[in-house]
């Protein structure tokens, strides 16, 4: 059975992306309804809209529940108190087909769910370096996935690529592994130097490349990164205290309504336990190699090791 962020996924619809790395934080089970979670009143905490202002991703609040959904999946119906998540593929408004519905269910519907258990999920990317992981935090388009693969490419295993949860533990939190594989432009792939191409390309013109090498245990998180807006004529770092670490995490916290008094304490005790820095890389492919090679400088734990 795959697992994701350490929770075994028992789901009716067979993963390709799930961890091998076994599930010990519990499990959480995926099954199809037959109720049509979209007909019944619901508090909407989330709207997102295209330029044509036509909608493609809906949150609402159901009591207790969540309904999350997704123009290019379809509905999950995400219930915390029983550990299910059910989903209806005929809400589907854009038919992507099961490679999508993954990538919703791993990057979405997963961390909502275990956010509202107490972990804190993030809008990010991870990956090892030596037993520490190293976050990168950034909008839709800022090259989240195009660093994490760098990064997998060059020996530092990939803990996920577009969904990230972080559980307590002990003094600090750890990361567990995701979803597997990289979703990448053409452009993007070749800089990399992986042809590990599977499936059709999505909407922004990525393919998934699931040959790159996936973490095989959780790791202490030590850096988080939050990539600032493409530009210069250099790669930037600049460190920053922990009261500005914290008020960037709270922006990229993957969440079903208001940021409340749980996530601003979560977001505050991760921002204490990590080094935050701010990344920007300039709008060129070329500049990836040398940003993942100064992030893993940071971290300053482990050595790559090859990719098998």
């Amino acid at each position: 059975m795959n697992s994701l962020y350490g929770y075994e996924i028992d789901s009716d619809v067979p993963l390709t992306r799930g961890s091998e790395v076994p599930g010990e934080l519990g499990r959480i089970t995926v099954r199809a309804v037959r109720d049509r979670p979209l007909e019944v009143p619901a508090e909407l905490v989330h709207l997102v809209t295209d330029a044509d202002r036509i909608p493609h991703y809906a949150a609402a609040r159901l009591g207790a529940r969540i309904v999350a959904w997704h123009s290019d999946a379809g509905t999950f119906l995400i219930d915390p108190a029983s550990m299910t998540i059910g989903h209806r593929a005929a809400d589907t408004a854009l038919e992507l087909g099961p490679q999508r519905w993954e990538d919703r269910l791993a990057s979405n519907a997963v961390p909502l769910l275990l956010g509202e258990l107490g972990a804190l999920s993030l809008h990010a990317s991870a990956n090892l370096v030596g037993d520490r992981a190293l976050v990168i935090c950034g909008v839709t388009g800022r090259g989240k996935s195009t660093l994490s693969a760098a990064l997998a490419s060059a020996g530092y295993p990939s803990l996920g690529e577009d969904g990230v949860v972080l559980h307590r533990s002990g003094t600090g939190h750890a990361a567990w592994p995701g979803a597997r594989g990289s979703l990448l432009t053409n452009p993007a792939a070749a800089v990399i130097g992986t042809t590990s191409a599977n499936g059709p390309e999505d909407p922004r013109g990525r393919r998934l490349h699931d040959g790159l090498r996936s973490a095989d245990r959780p790791g202490r998180a030590a850096v988080i990164a939050f990539l600032r807006e493409r530009g210069g004529t250099a790669v930037d770092i600049e460190r920053v205290d922990s009261a500005k670490t914290h008020r960037e995490l709270l922006d990229h916290l993957l969440t079903a309504g208001r940021r409340g008094t749980r996530e601003f304490a979560g977001s505050a005790r991760v921002a204490v336990s990590v080094d935050g820095v701010l990344l920007r890389v300039p709008d060129s492919l070329d500049a990836v190699a040398e940003a993942a090679e100064r992030l893993t400088g940071l971290v300053g734990e482990g050595r790559p090791s090859r990719a098998e």
